[in-house]
């Protein structure tokens, strides 16, 4: 009889465990300069509400040869009926900020405020750089950038996806059976490696 009871508790409450497991998810990356491990970066994803709120959060210490450097990055992007409404962003180095971006959905355009001045965008946003920790963005060759408040192309090739940085540098992203495995990016130090460990 308590075997009974104890699966029908069990199948009562799995759905509302799916659910819930469906509702949040985070991944975990580690980020990898110059050979060696540098830092971590966490991204996370909750539905509540009819809206998507994305987080991600990185930082990262590297030891040149002059000098030491921190890097922090966290970029928050709110959607809703897969349009983005809102988001923030921002770079800080050494505790310097060096690039941010706030970016707000007021019918009928998005104004952007971002570290190179002020800007409107009248095209709806259905894909951004947030939003590729957890989805492919298959079809797409615009993404926009919470950090740099503008779109960017996309060159895809088989399973990854790069995107040209106003800078002059490249960001890839490579899937494997639609899930985000690493990102491989350029800096001032060199080659950075970022990749899924949970």
């Amino acid at each position: 009889m308590k075997n009974i009871f104890k699966t029908i508790v069990f199948v009562i409450h799995l759905p509302v465990l799916v659910s819930l497991l469906q509702a949040q998810q985070i991944l975990r990356f580690e980020i990898y300069s110059l050979g060696s491990k540098t830092g971590i970066l966490t991204a996370k994803k909750e539905i509540k509400n009819n809206l998507e709120y994305y987080i991600i959060e990185s930082q990262a210490h590297a030891n040149l040869l002059v000098s030491q450097v921190d890097v922090k990055t966290i970029l928050k992007s709110t959607y809703k009926d897969g349009m983005l409404i809102s988001s923030f962003a921002k770079n800080e180095k050494n505790g310097e900020i060096e690039q941010y971006a706030d970016t707000q959905w007021k019918d009928p355009e998005y104004y952007i405020t971002s570290h190179t001045g002020k800007n409107t965008i009248k095209e709806k946003i259905q894909m951004s750089v947030a939003s590729l920790y957890f989805a492919e963005p298959i079809n797409y060759q615009r993404i926009y950038s919470e950090v740099w408040g503008q779109f960017l192309p996309v060159t895809v090739k088989e399973n990854s996806y790069t995107l040209q940085l106003p800078n002059g540098r490249t960001t890839t992203f490579i899937y494997e059976n639609g899930q985000l495995q690493e990102i491989h990016t350029t800096t001032k130090v060199g080659k950075v490696k970022i990749k899924r460990v949970a």
